[in-house]
């Protein structure tokens, strides 16, 4: 049978641990050339969690097969409805609907749920923000937007004639790109020139200073360019500071903050960028589901966009380190890949992220399997997995030395796993619509005419379709139902006339 890769495959021992539960075993397959995929076999057990492994070293993997969808622009930078111009900031409301700060067009954009054209609101009314880089939606449709060069938090209540200033109406902030509010309609804005987070009250009162406000610089009681700010419902206040590479929580009334991700040196000297895993972090995002309110809860997730990296990092609070929840394939607008995020935000199970550069808005599911079997073994290294069992077993997998092999270039695995690519310079495959609901079609394109074998499989292995396609020689359509199946990523599989041809489905 054909291989998807030219490239020489390698057998491998495996190891088996035996724990007072029973035997489990597992072992790795696949080609030993850069970028291709490798794929884990186990047995002993129903598994609960892989950890793939890189010289030793716990790869992140949690969203390395994760797909974004575009939900607003991606059609170029422009300012038609269906566009936008480097997008900086994403909030959805209680409604589902998707607005947007769209910065160069000088703009709100509302996007009602499934739609892909945009409502500007509020651009020809007095004192509308010319710079706006995030924004906030309360539940009584008021919107507040952050207009950077500005310095001010602008206020549109629902049904309103202009604009209102509701923070640096007296020229007290020096650019501001962060703004939250809270339960209490209390407004919370980044002053990033004088390293400061202030909170405006309703009343139209002086502000005060809830974090930061000792100059710039490292301590616990200073900020270094906040740009983000939001708060948990305990109202303690999470801060995003770029040139710290951190994230610092302040309870409420603390005149110092604690690290809660990124960057734990606790000198007062800045290090270089990227020190604690974060390289350029310019927005942050925190949910919760139980906040008791105290350091290290790990109930408390934060969502750092990396514009450095081009990705997307999910830690847990007090964690040292965090994982790649969407993006980290490099720069570029494919769907697994990102060109300077920026703002990002979580509703119900999904992560919306201001791709900036792309001009677009990418919304990811954060339901994945934690047990896919499947990697793309994208760098060079000696690549290796441990495997966890729900009846307590544990094994450690054999490994496989990865090397960037000479050979004329060939389409990338990461890309068969990621879209609809060619799988080499003669076969393609294709699956529409992806993500899909409760159909989708499949399109390959076969060698010769014959029986050819559809599977559709769960990305832990098991099959949960198997069906025959008499196939003419050439271009193929098979439909598929999902109806019945749970939402998720699934791999579909065409077996035949000595070839096979794999892509993978997300079923939404």
């Amino acid at each position: 049978m054909r291989t998807i890769l030219l490239c020489l495959t390698t057998s491998f021992l495996f190891y088996a641990h035996t724990s007072l539960y029973g035997q489990c075993e597992i072992k790795i397959t696949g080609k030993n050339c850069k970028d291709s995929v490798l794929t884990a076999n186990v047995k002993g057990g129903t598994l609960t969690a892989l950890e793939w492994k890189l010289d030793g070293k716990i790869i992140p993997t949690d969203g390395l097969l994760r797909n974004g969808k575009t939900v607003a622009g991606g059609n170029g930078e422009g300012d038609s409805s269906n566009q936008l111009d480097d997008p900086n900031g994403v909030f959805v409301d209680g409604k589902g609907n998707l607005w947007v700060a769209d910065t160069h067009n000088q703009r709100i954009q509302e996007f009602i749920a499934g739609s892909e054209m945009g409502i500007t609101i509020g651009a020809n009314l007095p004192n509308a923000p010319v710079t706006p880089t995030n924004l906030f939606v309360s539940d009584d449709g008021a919107v507040y937007v952050a207009d950077y060069v500005a310095s001010r938090i602008k206020k549109l209540a629902r049904n309103a004639k202009k604009w209102i200033d509701v923070a640096g109406q007296n020229n007290e902030m020096k650019l501001t790109r962060g703004v939250w509010v809270d339960k209490n309609n209390n407004v919370y804005a980044t002053d990033e020139g004088n390293s400061r987070v202030l909170k405006y009250s309703p009343d139209f009162t002086a502000p005060v200073v809830v974090a930061g406000g000792n100059g710039y610089g490292r301590a616990l009681n200073q900020l270094a360019k906040p740009v983000s700010v939001v708060l948990d419902n305990a109202n303690n206040i999470y801060v995003t500071e770029e040139k710290n590479q951190r994230v610092t929580k302040w309870f409420p009334g603390a005149v110092k903050g604690i690290i809660v991700a990124g960057n734990f040196a606790t000198s007062d000297s800045l290090l270089p960028a990227g020190k604690g895993g974060v390289h350029d972090p310019i927005y942050g995002f925190v949910t919760t589901e139980d906040n008791l309110g105290k350091p290290g809860n790990k109930s408390v997730k934060i969502y750092i966009s990396d514009i450095q990296q081009n990705e997307i990092q999910l830690w847990y609070e007090g964690d040292t380190t965090g994982v790649v929840i969407a993006g980290g394939h490099g720069k570029g607008d494919n769907a697994n890949q990102l060109n300077k995020p920026f703002g990002n935000y979580v509703f119900g199970n999904f992560l919306y992220v201001a791709d900036r550069d792309n001009a677009r808005i990418q919304r990811f599911n954060l339901v994945i399997n934690p047990t896919t079997p499947r990697f793309v073994a994208d760098k060079a290294g000696s690549y290796s997995v441990t495997a966890n069992f729900s009846n307590g077993c544990k094994a450690e997998s054999n490994t496989i030395q990865v090397s960037n092999c000479n050979r004329p270039p060939a389409a990338s695995p990461a890309s068969i796993l990621n879209t609809s690519k060619k799988i080499n310079s003669e076969r393609s495959v294709f699956v529409y619509p992806n993500p899909a609901v409760n159909s989708a079609t499949l399109s390959f394109s076969a060698l010769k005419a014959g029986k050819y074998i559809c599977t559709l499989t769960e990305t832990n292995g098991r099959i949960l379709l198997n069906k025959e396609v008499n196939a003419q020689a050439g271009a193929n359509s098979i439909s598929i139902d999902l109806s019945h199946f749970a939402k998720g990523m699934y791999f579909i599989t065409i077996t035949g006339s000595n070839e096979t041809q794999q892509i993978h489905l997300n079923k939404e």
